[in-house]
């Protein structure tokens, strides 16, 4: 069971995989994008950086291996298979354990959504979720200059709040987010699937 410390004034969550079982959608799009663009993406690959943001990843990737990949046609090549799969599987369910959290600490701490996705498809997911209106603030890999690592998008949302960033308990499932989380110098709790 997870329990909030005392110190802590205000939530952050992150989206896909955390509050959204929306992972096997991205790592499938992901898969089939790598496919129609001639690249070896692998479910590994996309696991192990799971919350950076689509263009930051292609360049990430286009330097590591030395790929060619356009990072705007891999962004909408990805849309368009992400959004065929969604609409295949029907409605995002919830990551249960946690979305309960937010459910029950919903109006006693302010919350808010910090996600590498994008402004759309987060909007989409909460939606879906029933939970649109429960965050002080969305900040979306759309709305940030650096994605995670980067510790800027919990910062807006700490800013948003308007708490300091050590009283903030983020609830992260991604390396690149765990790794935000500590350099905004925020408390964590990691969200392991196995």
């Amino acid at each position: 069971m997870i329990v909030i410390p005392d110190h802590i004034e205000a939530l952050i969550f992150d989206l896909d995989g955390t509050l959204a079982d929306t992972m096997p959608l991205h790592l499938a799009s992901w898969v089939e994008t790598g496919k129609a663009l001639n690249a070896d993406i692998t479910e590994a690959l996309i696991t192990q950086h799971a919350g950076m943001p689509t263009i930051q990843l292609v360049e990430k990737f286009n330097q590591e291996f030395q790929w060619n990949l356009n990072p705007q046609e891999v962004r909408k090549t990805k849309q368009h298979f992400y959004d065929r799969l969604k609409k295949e599987q029907g409605k995002i369910q919830p990551v249960e354990r946690i979305f309960s959290i937010a459910k029950d600490m919903r109006g006693q701490l302010p919350m808010s959504i910090g996600t590498g996705s994008s402004r759309h498809n987060a909007l989409k997911s909460l939606e879906d979720l029933g939970a649109s209106d429960w965050w002080v603030t969305i900040v979306t890999g759309s709305d940030a200059t650096k994605g995670k690592p980067s510790p800027e998008i919990f910062l807006q949302c700490a800013s948003a709040m308007q708490v300091a960033p050590e009283k903030c308990l983020v609830f992260e499932d991604g390396k690149a987010g765990i790794e935000a989380a500590k350099a905004a110098n925020m408390p964590y709790i990691y969200i392991n699937h196995s």
